[in-house]
Protein backbone atom coordinates (compact mmCIF):
# COMPACT_ATOMS: atom_id res chain seq x y z
CA UNK A 1 0.00 0.00 0.00
CA UNK A 2 1.32 3.53 -0.68
CA UNK A 3 2.24 5.94 1.82
CA UNK A 4 -0.26 9.22 1.37
CA UNK A 5 2.33 12.00 1.38
CA UNK A 6 0.69 15.48 2.81
CA UNK A 7 1.33 18.67 1.22
CA UNK A 8 3.19 21.09 2.94
CA UNK A 9 2.32 24.79 1.70
CA UNK A 10 5.03 26.83 2.33
CA UNK A 11 4.42 31.12 3.09
CA UNK A 12 7.35 32.91 2.38
CA UNK A 13 7.17 36.50 3.78
CA UNK A 14 8.57 39.28 2.00
CA UNK A 15 9.94 42.29 4.41
CA UNK A 16 9.93 46.25 3.56
CA UNK A 17 12.03 48.71 5.89
CA UNK A 18 9.91 51.57 6.88
CA UNK A 19 11.50 55.39 5.99
CA UNK A 20 13.52 56.19 9.11
CA UNK A 21 13.53 59.86 10.59
CA UNK A 22 17.78 60.83 11.65
CA UNK A 23 18.69 57.65 12.27
CA UNK A 24 15.40 56.32 14.04
CA UNK A 25 12.06 54.94 13.10
CA UNK A 26 8.59 57.37 13.07
CA UNK A 27 8.92 58.01 17.14
CA UNK A 28 12.14 59.75 16.55
CA UNK A 29 9.81 61.73 14.05
CA UNK A 30 7.32 62.27 16.39
CA UNK A 31 9.84 63.64 19.12
CA UNK A 32 10.81 65.94 16.68
CA UNK A 33 7.47 67.39 15.86
CA UNK A 34 6.60 67.52 19.39
CA UNK A 35 9.88 70.06 20.47
CA UNK A 36 9.24 71.93 17.42
CA UNK A 37 4.99 72.67 17.16
CA UNK A 38 4.15 75.68 18.35
CA UNK A 39 0.09 75.65 20.20
CA UNK A 40 -1.72 78.65 18.82
CA UNK A 41 -2.25 80.71 21.67
CA UNK A 42 -5.73 81.41 20.58
CA UNK A 43 -6.39 77.88 20.44
CA UNK A 44 -5.10 77.20 24.11
CA UNK A 45 -7.54 80.22 25.65
CA UNK A 46 -10.51 78.43 23.69
CA UNK A 47 -9.74 75.01 25.16
CA UNK A 48 -9.13 73.40 21.70
CA UNK A 49 -6.99 70.20 22.08
CA UNK A 50 -6.99 66.77 20.45
CA UNK A 51 -5.15 64.48 17.68
CA UNK A 52 -4.73 66.19 13.71
CA UNK A 53 -3.83 63.22 11.65
CA UNK A 54 -1.49 63.91 8.75
CA UNK A 55 -1.06 61.71 5.48
CA UNK A 56 2.78 62.75 3.67
CA UNK A 57 5.03 60.66 1.45
CA UNK A 58 8.67 59.87 1.55
CA UNK A 59 10.29 59.92 -1.80
CA UNK A 60 12.83 57.05 -3.18
CA UNK A 61 15.14 59.61 -2.87
CA UNK A 62 14.10 60.47 1.07
CA UNK A 63 12.43 63.88 0.49
CA UNK A 64 9.41 64.28 2.56
CA UNK A 65 6.72 65.86 0.34
CA UNK A 66 2.63 65.94 -0.27
CA UNK A 67 1.86 66.98 3.72
CA UNK A 68 -2.21 67.06 3.81
CA UNK A 69 -4.77 66.64 6.61
CA UNK A 70 -6.64 63.50 6.45
CA UNK A 71 -8.74 64.28 9.60
CA UNK A 72 -8.80 68.02 10.91
CA UNK A 73 -9.59 69.54 14.50
CA UNK A 74 -9.81 73.02 13.15
CA UNK A 75 -8.34 75.63 10.91
CA UNK A 76 -5.62 76.45 14.22
CA UNK A 77 -4.37 73.09 14.58
CA UNK A 78 -4.66 71.74 11.45
CA UNK A 79 -2.62 74.90 9.90
CA UNK A 80 -0.11 74.01 12.35
CA UNK A 81 0.51 71.01 11.85
CA UNK A 82 1.02 71.29 8.53
CA UNK A 83 3.48 73.82 9.54
CA UNK A 84 5.45 71.93 11.74
CA UNK A 85 5.88 68.80 9.18
CA UNK A 86 6.85 71.05 5.86
CA UNK A 87 9.38 72.68 8.40
CA UNK A 88 11.44 69.35 9.51
CA UNK A 89 14.81 68.83 8.13
CA UNK A 90 15.07 66.72 5.11
CA UNK A 91 17.11 63.84 6.86
CA UNK A 92 15.13 60.46 5.72
CA UNK A 93 16.37 57.75 4.30
CA UNK A 94 13.55 55.73 1.72
CA UNK A 95 12.30 52.93 2.47
CA UNK A 96 12.66 49.90 0.61
CA UNK A 97 10.57 47.15 -1.47
CA UNK A 98 11.20 43.62 -0.86
CA UNK A 99 13.97 43.61 -3.01
CA UNK A 100 15.91 46.17 -0.84
CA UNK A 101 14.72 48.64 -3.77
CA UNK A 102 14.04 52.23 -2.27
CA UNK A 103 10.62 52.93 -2.91
CA UNK A 104 8.50 55.87 -2.58
CA UNK A 105 6.33 55.27 0.94
CA UNK A 106 3.46 57.05 1.85
CA UNK A 107 2.53 57.70 5.96
CA UNK A 108 -0.21 58.24 8.35
CA UNK A 109 1.25 60.40 11.21
CA UNK A 110 -0.97 62.12 14.18
CA UNK A 111 -0.07 65.39 15.75
CA UNK A 112 -1.36 65.79 19.10
CA UNK A 113 -2.06 68.71 20.69
CA UNK A 114 -2.67 68.68 24.56
CA UNK A 115 -3.14 71.34 27.06
CA UNK A 116 -1.60 71.00 30.39
CA UNK A 117 -3.40 70.20 33.78
CA UNK A 118 -2.29 74.37 34.25
CA UNK A 119 -3.96 75.67 31.05
CA UNK A 120 -6.57 73.50 30.71
CA UNK A 121 -7.62 74.73 34.88
CA UNK A 122 -7.25 78.51 33.22
CA UNK A 123 -9.67 77.47 30.56
CA UNK A 124 -12.14 76.10 32.53
CA UNK A 125 -12.32 79.24 35.01
CA UNK A 126 -14.28 80.82 32.46
CA UNK A 127 -17.80 81.26 32.96
CA UNK A 128 -20.98 82.68 31.30
CA UNK A 129 -20.28 86.43 31.11
CA UNK A 130 -23.93 88.23 30.49
CA UNK A 131 -23.84 91.21 28.52
CA UNK A 132 -24.38 94.27 30.56
CA UNK A 133 -27.29 96.53 29.05
CA UNK A 134 -27.49 98.82 31.91
CA UNK A 135 -28.00 97.91 35.57
CA UNK A 136 -29.65 95.11 36.07
CA UNK A 137 -31.43 94.05 39.05
CA UNK A 138 -32.05 90.83 38.30
CA UNK A 139 -30.55 88.12 35.70
CA UNK A 140 -32.58 85.99 34.07
CA UNK A 141 -32.84 82.54 35.84
CA UNK A 142 -33.23 79.41 34.35
CA UNK A 143 -35.66 76.64 35.83
CA UNK A 144 -35.12 78.42 39.51
CA UNK A 145 -31.61 78.88 39.23
CA UNK A 146 -28.88 80.95 37.68
CA UNK A 147 -26.92 80.27 34.48
CA UNK A 148 -24.96 77.31 36.20
CA UNK A 149 -28.44 75.66 36.43
CA UNK A 150 -28.68 76.22 32.73
CA UNK A 151 -25.21 74.68 32.59
CA UNK A 152 -25.78 71.45 33.78
CA UNK A 153 -29.03 71.30 31.65
CA UNK A 154 -26.82 71.55 28.69
CA UNK A 155 -23.93 69.24 29.84
CA UNK A 156 -26.29 66.36 30.63
CA UNK A 157 -28.55 66.61 27.53
CA UNK A 158 -25.19 67.01 24.80
CA UNK A 159 -24.43 64.09 22.70
CA UNK A 160 -20.81 63.84 22.62
CA UNK A 161 -20.38 63.07 18.29
CA UNK A 162 -19.15 59.78 18.07
CA UNK A 163 -16.89 60.44 14.70
CA UNK A 164 -15.16 63.66 17.13
CA UNK A 165 -14.72 60.97 19.76
CA UNK A 166 -13.17 58.72 17.42
CA UNK A 167 -11.30 61.94 15.91
CA UNK A 168 -9.69 62.63 19.59
CA UNK A 169 -11.75 66.01 18.65
CA UNK A 170 -12.28 68.41 22.08
CA UNK A 171 -12.52 71.59 23.34
CA UNK A 172 -14.63 74.24 24.31
CA UNK A 173 -17.33 75.72 21.94
CA UNK A 174 -18.56 79.54 22.55
CA UNK A 175 -22.22 80.81 21.74
CA UNK A 176 -24.19 83.25 22.54
CA UNK A 177 -27.90 83.96 22.87
CA UNK A 178 -30.73 85.91 24.28
CA UNK A 179 -32.97 85.66 27.08
CA UNK A 180 -35.69 88.17 26.00
CA UNK A 181 -37.70 90.32 28.13
CA UNK A 182 -40.77 87.37 27.81
CA UNK A 183 -38.27 85.09 29.00
CA UNK A 184 -37.26 82.70 25.89
CA UNK A 185 -34.01 81.98 24.56
CA UNK A 186 -33.47 82.85 21.11
CA UNK A 187 -31.37 84.33 18.31
CA UNK A 188 -28.43 81.40 19.06
CA UNK A 189 -25.24 81.97 17.30
CA UNK A 190 -22.11 80.91 17.19
CA UNK A 191 -18.88 83.28 18.43
CA UNK A 192 -15.79 80.49 17.98
CA UNK A 193 -16.00 77.05 17.57
CA UNK A 194 -13.59 74.17 17.64
CA UNK A 195 -14.81 71.53 14.78
CA UNK A 196 -18.50 71.49 12.82
CA UNK A 197 -19.28 68.29 14.96
CA UNK A 198 -19.45 69.65 17.71
CA UNK A 199 -19.97 73.20 16.78
CA UNK A 200 -23.41 72.39 15.57
CA UNK A 201 -24.18 69.91 18.84
CA UNK A 202 -23.15 73.07 20.89
CA UNK A 203 -26.16 75.15 18.64
CA UNK A 204 -28.65 71.83 18.46
CA UNK A 205 -28.56 71.41 22.41
CA UNK A 206 -28.88 75.02 23.25
CA UNK A 207 -31.77 75.19 20.99
CA UNK A 208 -33.06 72.29 22.10
CA UNK A 209 -33.47 74.03 25.76
CA UNK A 210 -36.96 74.31 27.54
CA UNK A 211 -38.41 77.41 27.74
CA UNK A 212 -38.11 78.02 31.46
CA UNK A 213 -36.58 81.28 32.10
CA UNK A 214 -37.37 83.96 34.10
CA UNK A 215 -36.22 86.89 32.07
CA UNK A 216 -33.81 89.94 34.23
CA UNK A 217 -34.86 92.97 35.15
CA UNK A 218 -33.52 96.66 35.32
CA UNK A 219 -33.00 98.48 37.83
CA UNK A 220 -36.32 100.03 37.35
CA UNK A 221 -37.42 96.36 38.05
CA UNK A 222 -38.80 95.89 34.13
CA UNK A 223 -38.23 92.97 32.07
CA UNK A 224 -34.97 93.22 29.92
CA UNK A 225 -33.86 91.53 27.02
CA UNK A 226 -30.04 89.79 28.24
CA UNK A 227 -27.24 88.82 25.95
CA UNK A 228 -25.18 86.01 27.05
CA UNK A 229 -22.21 84.33 26.04
CA UNK A 230 -22.01 80.38 26.84
CA UNK A 231 -19.05 77.88 26.34
CA UNK A 232 -20.32 74.33 25.91
CA UNK A 233 -17.84 72.30 26.98
CA UNK A 234 -16.84 68.96 25.18
CA UNK A 235 -13.67 66.58 27.03
CA UNK A 236 -12.57 63.35 26.35
CA UNK A 237 -11.69 61.15 29.38
CA UNK A 238 -8.04 61.11 29.67
CA UNK A 239 -6.37 57.85 30.31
Amino acid sequence: MAQEQDDEHFMICYETTKPRFNGGDANEFSKWVDKHKRYPEEAKKSGIEGRVTTHFTITKEGKLTKVRILRGIHPLLDQEAVRVIESAPQLWEPGKNHKGETEEMSLVFPVVFMLSDEERAQVDSVRSIPFDYGIKERKPSFNGGDANEFSKWVHEHKIYPEEAKKAGIEGRVYTRFTITKEGKLTNVKLIRGVHPLLDEEAIRVIESAPQIWKPGLNYKGEPIDVNYTFPVLFDLPKE
